[in-house]
């Protein structure tokens, strides 16, 4: 059971850290304007682009030109990897069996909200393809919830279809003008915070 839960805090940890390691390649990178190095675009291998290791096996260097890496990435895993881990633990309740798909859950839905949380600080868009897996994790949480504590879901049921229309709506809007609409965006956003 010990290593059962201990595999389970290493992928929330992991989980974390390719959050943060997504966030530094859509939010970090384009604030640091200066490139370290010119051999920045050449192919690198597979094992270097995943989060903390990457760092570890080339020791922080450059393979084609030997300079020293800056830690802001590495750092930024790390720290967003912790980070999810507490709130892990934060939402895992005494009853560890029921608890930790919850808690996972909760995680994801906090991971959706800082990717668009992120998107919306760059480029005022709120990103249906995060909120897609922000819905997705919503009604797994639903589904257990009703079937396991015995709650009506009739209130959600209603949200989840002003959601769905909201979606429609805007979809039709970006299919006629070329452009989303920034206030349905925020509408949709608003459903998906009152689902949760």
């Amino acid at each position: 059971m010990v290593i059962l839960i201990g595999i389970v805090y290493l992928v929330v940890f992991y989980l974390g850290a390719f959050l943060g390691n997504y966030l530094y390649e859509l939010y970090g990178k384009s604030r640091t304007s200066k490139k370290l190095c010119q051999c920045d675009t050449k192919q690198t291998r597979k094992i270097e682009k995943i989060p903390l290791i990457g760092y570890i096996v080339t020791l922080g260097k450059c393979k084609n030109c030997g300079k020293q890496k800056t830690m802001r990435k590495f750092l930024t895993e790390y720290f967003v990897g912790v980070f999810f881990m507490v709130l892990f633990v934060l939402f895992l309740g005494k009853e560890q069996k029921d608890s930790i798909l919850i808690s996972t859950l909760y995680c994801i839905h906090i991971a959706v909200l800082m990717i668009i949380a992120v998107y919306d600080k760059k480029s005022k868009e709120i990103k249906k393809s995060a909120l897609s897996w922000g819905i997705i994790a919503e009604t797994i949480y639903l589904v257990y919830v009703m079937l396991v504590f015995n709650q009506t879901i009739i209130p959600k049921i209603f949200y989840y279809m002003i959601l769905f229309f909201l979606i429609l709506f805007d979809t039709i809007l970006l299919r006629k003008r070329g452009k989303s609409n920034y206030a349905i965006q925020v509408l949709m956003l608003s459903m998906y915070l009152v689902i949760f």
